[in-house]
């Protein structure tokens, strides 16, 4: 039985185009050099017990990334914390937390991520172009009933309805946010603004969320 943590974390600059297999390999180096007691899985092949929420896509900053660990004995927060003494300049361990035996793994938890979409000038006065070639405005497109996009997977390409995957959105100004589905049904939101026909957007994943009481909230909260 181990004793489970959430690591909170920032994934910024020239860090966000490493991958998410490097990124957690990084975090199990400094995992050891900072002496915690992570466990291991059993079988032929043990791993460490480090587990993401959800894949970061490349290019993509985060202020509000999350690890689980699980070490073999109870540890502060101060120690969890040192990682920061070692981890390069872009992540940074900002938050840790004990896991109440309730919680599950942040990676079964995860629902949805909120993303926030910085545009090169403000368009909310803008025409855009969808997939069908004609011009609405943003929000407009966006609260179609049906958006229709193609999307491409290891296997295949297929066309998908990603309406029933954009679980909210606004446009402020130049800022675009999003909260997408994330899982199975993962939505890129570089999938969104391809489909918006928009380009020079700098993204940033701002949180990521769990369902409670019929509600998305923080994976953070308990």
């Amino acid at each position: 039985m181990f004793i489970r943590y959430r690591i909170k974390f920032t994934k910024e600059g020239p860090l966000r185009f490493i991958g998410h297999l490097d990124t957690l390999a990084l975090f199990q180096r400094v995992i050891r050099i900072v002496k915690l007691p992570i466990g291991y899985s059993n079988g032929f092949n043990p791993h460490p017990k480090t587990l993401f929420a959800v894949p970061l896509s490349l290019g993509i900053a985060s202020t509000s990334e999350f690890l689980d660990i699980g070490l073999t004995e109870e540890v502060s927060i101060e120690a969890i914390m040192k990682m920061n003494e070692y981890l390069p300049e872009g992540l940074n361990v900002t938050a840790a937390r004990k896991l109440k035996e309730h919680e599950k793994d942040a990676s079964k938890e995860t629902r949805a991520a909120s993303y926030e979409l910085t545009l090169a000038e403000p368009i909310k006065d803008m025409s855009l172009q969808d997939g069908c070639s004609k011009g609405y405005p943003l929000i407009s497109v966006l609260e179609k009933s049906e958006i229709l996009v193609e999307k491409k997977s290891k296997k295949n390409t297929k066309i998908v309805n990603i309406k029933p995957l954009i679980h909210s959105f606004s446009l402020k100004e130049n800022i675009l946010k999003l909260t997408l589905a994330t899982g199975e049904n993962n939505l890129n939101p570089k999938l969104v603004s391809e489909y918006l026909n928009i380009s020079g957007v700098k993204y940033l994943r701002y949180d990521i969320l769990k369902e409670k009481e019929g509600k998305l909230v923080s994976l953070w909260e308990e």
